[in-house]
C-alpha cells in the first residue's frame, strides 16, 4: 500500500491500513481508490487535490442528463465536495466499484434532490437523448417509413416522452442512455430495484402507446405503418436484459 506520498501521520496511517483491510481492497486492483479515498477524509491535502481533479472530470458529465442549468450543476458541485470531505462521505467508498462510479452516484443523488426540491422536471427538449439512441434499423420497411415520417414520428416521441412522471422519465434516461442497471438507478433514487423496474417498464409502454396513439391522429394512420412506426419507438426505448438486472 503506497500511501507515504499523502503526509499522514502515523495515527492516520494506521487507520488506513485499517479501513484498506476492513473492506477487502488489500491488493486489489481498486487499493489505490480506497486509499485516495481514505487519505481525503483524513485531511490529506495531497489526496484531497487528487480527488477534486478526479470529481471534476466526473460532475458535467453524470449531470448531463439530469437537467440542470449550469449555475445548478455548480451547486450541486459544491454541495457535494461538502458532503464528501466535510461531513466524510468519501469515507463510506469500500472499494465495490470504481471510485468514478461511486462519484457519479453521490453527484446524480445530489441533482435529483435539487431538482426536487426546487419543483424543476426537465421536460424534453429537441435535443432529448431518448429520441436520438437508436441507430438505423436492419429492416428495410421500418427504414423506409423513418425517412417518410421522421419528423412526425420525432414530434410525436417527444410528445409522448413529455407526458409521462419525471422519476419514471429520468429513470428510462439512466436506463437506456446512461447504461446504468436498475439496481445503480435504485441505489440513486433510494428505492428497491423492483420499483426501478416497475418505473421503467411501465414508461417504456407508456411511450409506445402514446406515440402510436398520436401518430395515429395527426397522421391518420392505421394498420401495418404504424405497427412498424411503433416498432421503431420500441426500438428507441428498450433495453436489453443485461442492463436491465446487471
Amino acid at each position: 500500500m503506497d500511501a507515504a506520498r499523502y503526509g499522514l501521520d502515523e495515527a492516520a496511517l494506521a487507520r488506513l491500513r485499517a479501513r484498506v483491510d476492513a473492506v477487502g481492497a488489500a491488493g486489489t486492483a481498486l487499493e489505490a481508490d480506497v486509499v485516495l479515498a481514505w487519505a481525503s477524509a483524513e485531511g490529506s491535502a495531497v489526496a484531497i487535490a487528487e480527488l477534486e481533479t478526479r470529481f471534476a472530470r466526473e460532475l458535467p458529465g453524470a449531470l448531463s442528463r439530469v437537467g440542470l442549468t449550469r449555475e445548478q450543476i455548480d451547486e450541486v458541485g459544491q454541495t457535494v465536495r461538502e458532503r464528501l470531505l466535510v461531513a466524510r462521505k468519501i469515507a463510506e467508498y469500500a472499494g465495490r466499484g470504481s471510485l468514478e462510479g461511486f462519484l457519479r452516484a453521490v453527484i446524480v443523488r445530489a441533482g435529483i434532490d435539487l431538482r426536487r426540491r426546487e419543483a424543476i422536471e426537465p421536460v424534453p427538449t429537441d435535443d432529448e437523448p431518448l429520441a436520438r439512441v437508436a441507430g438505423a434499423s436492419e429492416d428495410p420497411e421500418i427504414e423506409n417509413l423513418r425517412a417518410r415520417y421522421a419528423e412526425p414520428f420525432r414530434l410525436a416521441l417527444l410528445d409522448a416522452l413529455r407526458a409521462l412522471p419525471a422519476d419514471e422519465r429520468n429513470a428510462l434516461r439512466l436506463n437506456v442512455v446512461e447504461g446504468l442497471n436498475i439496481e445503480q438507478i435504485g441505489d440513486i433514487y433510494g428505492v428497491h430495484r423492483a420499483t426501478i423496474a416497475r418505473w421503467i417498464a411501465h414508461a417504456r409502454e407508456t411511450v409506445a402507446n402514446e406515440t402510436r396513439r398520436l401518430l395515429a391522429q395527426r397522421l391518420g394512420l392505421d394498420g401495418n405503418d404504424l405497427d412498424s412506426l411503433v416498432r421503431l419507438c420500441r426500438s428507441r426505448i428498450d433495453v436489453g436484459p443485461s442492463i436491465l438486472v446487471g
